[in-house]
């Protein structure tokens, strides 16, 4: 192609070729090219006036739901665009992230349901080997195997606190628990270790002492204001 023709313009032009015997012209329209020339080269998030959509190869593709890279933040992707009002999970590369206002957060600890099941999130991701406790909507949850246990009953150490487990959650009362064969005194929702006292169990009263039942004791008790008689760690009235 001659190098002329690059520095014509959209629309109508007359060329004309000379002669030394005289001259010959023609008059054409060249047409816009209408097309992005970089449509091709797309590959990834595209800014396509309100709307964030991801591109594979030049073509928008609709179908795509997952994550993608732009700009440092990894974006959550649903049927072809951003979904910025996204809460949820998003399984990438074998792991699954924790996503929030369309990204994934990668500074959250918390819990996300997702196809009915409460998720244990860490550090953006579900933790699949913790055992722990975590808050949400101000109540405190048994987490194990990275997910929410409502079935479960116990304890829990928590920083240091062993904390009274039913159905799944802390349970702030004062009470007995059996845990790995020894009965735990349980005060305001965790194992109390320096009380020395008596408290109701079933239509038993018993007496606590080092944080758990203390069976081996015989002999009298003082609890708010009386004094009771205790064989074997059982009152006997």
């Amino acid at each position: 192609k001659a190098s002329y023709l690059n520095t014509l313009s959209a629309g109508t032009n007359t060329v004309e070729i000379l002669w030394t015997d005289g001259s010959a012209s023609t008059t054409f329209t060249i047409k816009a090219n209408t097309s992005d020339p970089t449509d091709e080269a797309r590959s990834g998030l595209y800014h396509d006036g309100s709307e964030w959509n991801y591109y594979k190869e030049g073509i928008k593709d609709t179908t795509y739901t997952g994550l993608c890279k732009y700009n440092g933040s990894w974006w959550y992707v649903k049927n072809g665009k951003v979904d910025f009002s996204a809460t949820t999970l998003c399984k990438y590369n074998g792991a699954w992230f924790y996503v929030k206002g369309g990204k994934v957060d990668f500074s959250a600890t918390t819990l996300c349901k997702y196809n009915g099941t409460w998720w244990y999130v860490k550090g953006g991701k579900i933790d699949f080997k913790s055992t722990t406790l975590c808050k949400y909507n101000g109540t405190w949850f048994y987490v194990n195997g990275g997910k929410v246990n409502f079935g479960a009953n116990g304890l829990c150490k928590y920083n240091g606190v062993w904390w009274y487990i039913k159905n799944g959650s802390v349970s702030f009362t004062n009470t007995l628990c059996k845990f790995n064969g020894t009965w735990w005194y349980i005060n305001n929702g965790a194992v109390n270790f320096n009380k020395t006292t008596l408290v109701k169990y079933g239509n038993n009263w018993y007496a606590v002492a080092g944080g758990k039942v203390a069976w081996g004791y015989t002999g009298n008790l003082k609890y708010n204001g009386g004094t009771y008689r205790v064989v074997n760690g059982v009152v006997k009235f």
